[in-house]
């Protein structure tokens, strides 16, 4: 337990320690920014406020273009899917379309089949008939 709480207490001074340098390192940066500057607090304020606008304005232009990006791939993706709506109801037109034909076809060869079945059936009844009448 001595062990851990030794180690504990070097951890803190050590962070105190760093804490106390950046301290000082931030004034020293203050005081050496404040010293060597160029311009007035005034002028500094005024220079920070115009560069405040000129980025809202160039957030304002860019927040549009990417409005005008966004309607103008809308209308595309838009334009495209009633493009694919419309291939689709074609090609379920033309799928109609040939189901309807087949089911024609096939009609009419099963109209074809009971006829010919049917002329079998009365050419068998009509033989059975005679052989009967033998």
């Amino acid at each position: 337990m001595f062990i851990k709480e030794m180690i504990k207490e070097k951890k803190r001074k050590k962070r105190r320690k760093a804490a106390k340098i950046a301290a000082v390192a931030v004034g020293v940066g203050i005081s050496v920014g404040v010293l060597i500057a160029p311009k007035s607090g005034k002028e500094t304020r005024v220079d920070i406020s115009n560069n405040v606008d000129k980025v809202a304005k160039t957030v304002k232009k860019s927040a549009i273009e990417v409005k005008d990006s966004i309607l103008n791939k809308e209308e595309a993706l838009e334009t495209k899917i009633k493009e694919t709506v419309d291939k689709v109801k074609d090609n379920l037109g033309d799928a109609f379309d040939n189901v309807s034909k087949s089911a024609e076809e096939v009609r009419d060869n099963l109209k074809s089949s009971i006829a010919n079945v049917a002329s079998t059936v009365e050419e068998k009844a009509e033989k059975v008939k005679n052989e009967a009448n033998k």
